[in-house]
């Protein structure tokens, strides 16, 4: 039977608000079996301390409670790996949403073990998805849907819904097996 899997933290755009209290929120909802990861969280390309701070918390709280990290990052995408990396890798992994990073910049997140979260988010065109997704390593391919809330340019004109994760999921199909996709996800996530 399916279930639920969540991923809890405290995003770049909220960093400010990242607490005692709200560390000790998540380290308790995080015992919780349904949670798979904590994130996203990171810095962005006018990160301020309070980003970096939280950044960094979170880094920590992910090697302590034994679980992955999602990062997000917009603009920052070298910044954020060298501090990453500078703080130490959680040994259960990494996960990089991709948004707008071009394929050097997921390449060299790849290039650290980090796994890729592929999506409709920060995509231009079908082209450049294929391209930037075409270039990774296999077993570093995750498939984020992003639907319904994020709008793919290529539906333009049409409200999110979820075709969107066909779409996607169609273009993913021609570099990656789907059972790659799945024993990638059960890799990091179980």
């Amino acid at each position: 039977m399916p279930r639920i899997r969540i991923v809890i933290g405290v995003s770049p755009d909220h960093a400010v608000a990242y607490t005692d209290e709200v560390e000790e929120t998540i380290r308790t909802v995080a015992q919780d079996k349904t949670v798979c990861a904590l994130g996203s969280c990171g810095i962005d390309r006018n990160a301020g301390k309070e980003q970096e701070h939280a950044f960094a918390r979170q880094i920590a709280l992910a090697k302590e409670l034994a679980l992955p990290l999602v990062v997000e990052t917009r603009g920052a995408y070298d910044r954020a790996l060298d501090f990453l990396l500078s703080e130490g890798m959680p040994d259960k992994g990494v996960v990089l949403r991709a948004g707008d990073a071009t394929s050097e910049q997921l390449a060299k997140w790849a290039d650290e073990g980090c796994y890729i979260s592929l999506g409709p988010e920060g995509l231009d065109d079908p082209l450049s998805f294929y391209d930037r997704a075409r270039m990774l390593p296999a077993d570093r391919i995750l498939f984020e849907s992003g639907a319904p809330d994020e709008r793919l340019d290529v539906l333009a004109g049409a409200d999110p819904r979820c075709d969107q994760v066909v779409f996607v999921a169609d273009i993913l199909q021609g570099i990656c097996p789907p059972i790659r996709l799945v024993e990638n996800w059960l890799t990091l996530f179980t």
